[in-house]
């Protein structure tokens, strides 16, 4: 008896570019190794970690990849295309030597994207470093024993709003970075703070209370770069909702000494907020104005609470916010410092 292959060669033919056609044409969710190593030029790595999640100010998702090479970790971030393409936004690389990567995690803290929380250990000092992809880095130092004792926590009255809490310390964002506060604390907050606008008639900057009630706030920016003469060359300010302005030689008040003058220009505005109530500061830069001190001192049960808080310039802090630090102002209260560039004289 005879027997001919080719029924079962036409079957193996057939199913053979049958896998091809699906090989080719199937859909691919996340980026693979060699979509990754072509768009960061790296070869050899390893994808440790693949995520869909919203990380930047465009509302669509981003592809978030993680991976490991021989030298660096790397964090890359696409878009997708199509079924095989994607869009390559950018890679961020953390030193791979003595670094062991733990975790990697979405938190929300209702702005409109997410932040991405590395969780790594070097030897035994685990710490958490935060990537707001477009505006900063920031890195949280950890004990072991911290690390039983991690949580990711909703605040209930802000649906969306997530945040921190290690053994029982609660890490908000603050518009700028992750600022350890009290549960029942208030939290100052920027919507916006846009100074290089061409219309007065919209507010530069938008202060909201995120947290509980304050008796008062008061949101203040420094101009050290400027003084008397030159202040209204650089800045315009319209004088709605109790704004004031302070020019240099002006009594203020300082937060250690009695009779104080003002060293260079300020501006302010304070009011009581409840949750969610907002503060609007009408002014603009009509050229570049150099450094700005903003910063905020609150009321609440007799107590004087900062904000920035007060430890964030103990310089063992990471205030982790790349060309902006954290200072005293000229009234003795801890400042974030920030440089206005785009308006040019």
């Amino acid at each position: 008896m005879k027997y001919s292959l080719r029924p079962y060669l036409t079957h193996i033919a057939f199913f053979s570019i049958f896998l091809l056609f699906f090989s080719c044409g199937r859909e691919l969710f996340h980026p693979d190794e060699s979509i990754l190593e072509k768009a960061i030029g790296v070869s050899g790595v390893r994808i440790l970690s693949n995520k869909k999640y919203n990380v930047t100010e465009d509302k669509t998702l981003e592809n978030i990849v993680f991976s490991a090479g021989k030298e660096n970790y790397y964090l890359s971030l696409f878009h997708k295309k199509g079924k095989r393409e994607f869009s390559y936004l950018g890679t961020k690389s953390f030193p791979i030597k003595d670094i062991e990567f733990l975790k990697m995690v979405m938190v929300n803290p209702a702005i409109g994207y997410s932040h991405i929380f590395l969780f790594f250990k070097k030897g035994d000092k685990p710490y958490i470093h935060i990537v707001d992809w477009d505006h900063f880095e920031q890195t949280i130092p950890l004990s072991m024993d911290d690390l039983s004792g991690i949580e990711l926590l909703k605040n209930s009255k802000k649906p969306g709003d997530e945040y921190l809490s290690i053994k029982g310390r609660a890490f908000r964002f603050d518009s700028m970075q992750y600022v350890e506060i009290f549960p029942d604390a208030p939290l100052p907050f920027f919507l916006s703070l846009s100074l290089n606008r061409e219309d007065l008639e919209e507010p530069g900057a938008i202060l909201r209370n995120n947290g509980e009630f304050t008796a008062s706030t008061v949101l203040t920016l420094s101009f050290p770069d400027l003084n008397s003469a030159n202040f209204y060359d650089f800045v315009q300010t319209l004088p709605k909702n109790n704004l004031r302005v302070y020019l240099t030689g002006r009594k203020i008040h300082h937060a250690d000494i009695k009779t104080f003058y003002a060293k260079y220009p300020m501006v302010e505005i304070q009011g009581p907020l409840k949750n969610m109530e907002t503060l609007r500061l009408y002014l603009r830069a009509k050229k570049d104005p150099g450094k700005i001190h903003i910063r905020a001192v609150m009321q609440k049960a007799g107590q004087i609470i900062p904000w920035p808080p007060m430890y964030l310039l103990d310089k063992t802090v990471d205030s982790g916010i790349p060309g902006k630090k954290v200072t005293l102002d000229q009234q003795g209260y801890p400042a974030y410092e920030i440089e206005i560039h785009g308006k040019k004289p």
